[in-house]
């Protein structure tokens, strides 16, 4: 489902998607070469801010307010829809620069309006891969070959907005590994780390080497 809404072009499509790989499966026998322990724990923060502490496999978490199964096409429509409808909080901008010498460089500006009592705000930069290819050896998925995008391979705060509204201008470099493909693309999104909810997102594809 994932890939399926990122294949849709960009001005068509309602959601930014990103997939974050957890290590807790690999105990099975097959070790996923994409997840990471920063990103399970990030599940988790997920699962408490969304009462109980319960995770699991596939999940869809929509704009770090709600969540269903990553399988619930109706379900992911009907949340997407009530998170469009909240009022705009912040803006951000991803201008892409040159991707030489093993990092991307970037220009990120953000914006939150004034708001009494809204906490601060990060901006972060997820790195992500598209046409990953991965044979399965064992488990629930043995002997099938995984396809995957939006692989986040980096994730990279690039600013902080502070409590009650401001903006921020920040240059960075991404590392980008000399070993992934040239397929890759960047995301910028606004969150707050207290209530995890993402108030902006902006996407822009790679520049050619």
């Amino acid at each position: 489902m994932l890939a399926e809404l990122a294949a849709q072009p960009a001005g068509e499509r309602a959601v930014v998607p990103l997939a974050f790989h957890v290590d807790y499966w690999n105990y099975i026998g097959w070790t996923d070469p994409f997840s990471s322990v920063d990103w399970s724990e990030r599940q988790r923060r997920y699962g408490s801010a969304f009462g109980g502490g319960r995770i699991y496999t596939p999940e869809l978490v929509i704009a770090g307010a709600s969540d269903c199964v990553g399988t619930d096409g109706a379900k992911l429509r009907k949340l997407v829809a009530k998170a469009a409808a909240e009022p705009e909080r912040a803006t951000v901008e991803l201008q892409p620069g040159s991707r030489v010498a093993g990092s991307w460089r970037v220009t990120v500006r953000a914006q939150r309006r004034a708001e009494a009592g809204a906490p601060a705000a990060e901006v972060l930069l997820a790195l992500y891969e598209n046409g990953l290819e991965t044979p399965v050896s064992r488990g629930e998925n043995a002997s099938r070959q995984l396809h995957n995008d939006r692989v986040v391979r980096r994730l990279v705060r690039a600013a902080t907005l502070p409590a009650g509204g401001g903006n921020a201008e920040q240059r960075i470099e991404v590392p980008v590994d000399a070993a992934w493909g040239r397929d890759v693309g960047l995301v910028a999104f606004v969150q707050e780390p207290s209530t995890l909810r993402v108030l902006a997102v902006a996407e822009a594809a790679a520049p050619s080497r």
